[in-house]
């Protein structure tokens, strides 16, 4: 279960849910940026697992508007207590979308787009992560990454959603899921 987390609580239009134009179900989730939230990562959404070995894949469905900048990311908390290491990192702000430290492709405004993400977190491709994009008109672009951006990173025990963006710019995000390659069991 994701759990929202607004840096002023209870300030309403930081994170809210829309039954209009969701992308596959009948809800979406809304970050709106606003003035006055003291973390720049606010609003954000995260959840805790714990998930280790084989090819992790995680996928979502993002709409985003001007001035809005999305981040999404994996980390680990295992390593040193009390600090989390990230492991990977993408987002788009824009209308970029970047994987890591590269740049993937121009996102439309207004538009549902889909990230599919594979996680090699053991084995010979340990460190080994693919992003997939798919824009509206079915053309699908991705980028490779032969290593995590923290060697440290060994599970998976934090995903999440942040908010970067200017004041009153808005992202969604719909059809959330996280499930083991090997095991294709759709966890939401």
């Amino acid at each position: 279960v994701l759990k929202p987390l607004c840096a002023v609580p209870g300030k309403p239009g930081t994170l809210s849910i829309t039954d209009k134009d969701a992308a596959q179900g009948r809800k979406a989730l809304v970050f709106t940026d606003m003035e006055g939230l003291e973390a720049p990562w606010a609003p954000h959404v995260f959840a805790h697992g714990m998930i280790t070995g084989g090819t992790t894949v995680v996928e979502f469905a993002f709409k985003t508007g001007p001035g809005a900048t999305m981040s999404f990311e994996l980390r680990d908390g295992a390593p040193v207590p009390g600090r989390q290491v990230t492991g990977l990192s993408c987002g788009c702000g824009n209308g970029n979308f970047t994987a890591g430290t590269k740049s993937v492709c121009k996102v439309p405004f207004g538009a549902w787009v889909r990230v599919r993400l594979e996680v090699t977190m053991s084995g010979l491709e340990r460190g080994v992560w693919t992003c997939a994009v798919t824009l509206p008109d079915g053309e699908t672009r991705s980028a490779r990454h032969d290593t995590f951006n923290k060697d440290d990173f060994r599970r998976i025990t934090w995903f999440g959603f942040m908010s970067f963006g200017a004041p009153q710019s808005e992202f969604q995000i719909d059809d959330f899921k996280v499930y083991k390659e090997d095991e294709r069991k759709v966890r939401r």
